[in-house]
């Protein structure tokens, strides 16, 4: 690319790296000191969080709550947003991360998290209150259909979870379903 400036081929050379000095300076202060880029405080995380409630339609507390999980829990963001209300054992007060959910076209999607493999977390006390689990009960698990009419009858478990693109329920799918396990034929 320094060649192609020289002949006047090109006017910039799009490959230079500028400001690497800078970086190099800064990722070695934070080797000195790796609470560098930390935030200094519960009352400053507590502030960072209040300002997508403030920025919210009717100040919505949930933001805030995802800003406050996310950073005790040092998740990344995929992996907050595909945790369910069953990931954590609130008994012990450990997550299993077990999905990351990311946007795709059509929608969301869940996949695997980024090593592919279920990982484990504690939760600190101070955000069990607002964790997933805290805030909301398991879903009961509801008993299976004995007959096609029942099955079309049954109303979907309540979740808290917010439903993603594409994942819908229906009786009518229950009732393939449940004929196809009943028949031993593809509904």
């Amino acid at each position: 690319m320094k060649l192609a400036v020289r002949d006047g081929i090109i006017k910039v050379n799009s490959a230079r790296v500028t400001g690497w000095q800078i970086l190099s300076e800064q990722a070695e202060d934070e080797l000195a000191d790796p609470r560098a880029p930390a935030l200094p405080d519960w009352e400053t995380l507590l502030a960072l969080a209040d300002a997508p409630v403030a920025a919210s339609h009717d100040q919505y507390r949930g933001w805030g709550d995802v800003v406050v999980f996310a950073a005790c829990t040092a998740a990344r963001i995929g992996e907050v947003s595909g945790c369910r209300v069953g990931d954590i054992d609130t008994g012990q007060w450990i997550w299993t991360v077990r999905r990351q959910t990311t946007p795709a076209p059509g929608g969301l999607i869940d996949k695997g998290t980024k090593g592919e493999r279920a990982l484990k977390g504690p939760i600190v006390e101070e955000i069990r209150p607002s964790s997933p689990s805290a805030s909301c009960p398991p879903a009961p698990i509801p008993a299976p259909a004995r007959s096609p009419a029942r099955a079309a009858d049954a109303s979907p478990p309540p979740s808290c979870a917010t439903p993603h693109t594409g994942t819908t329920w229906s009786p009518s799918s229950a009732t393939s379903t449940f004929a196809a396990t009943t028949s031993g034929t593809p509904g």
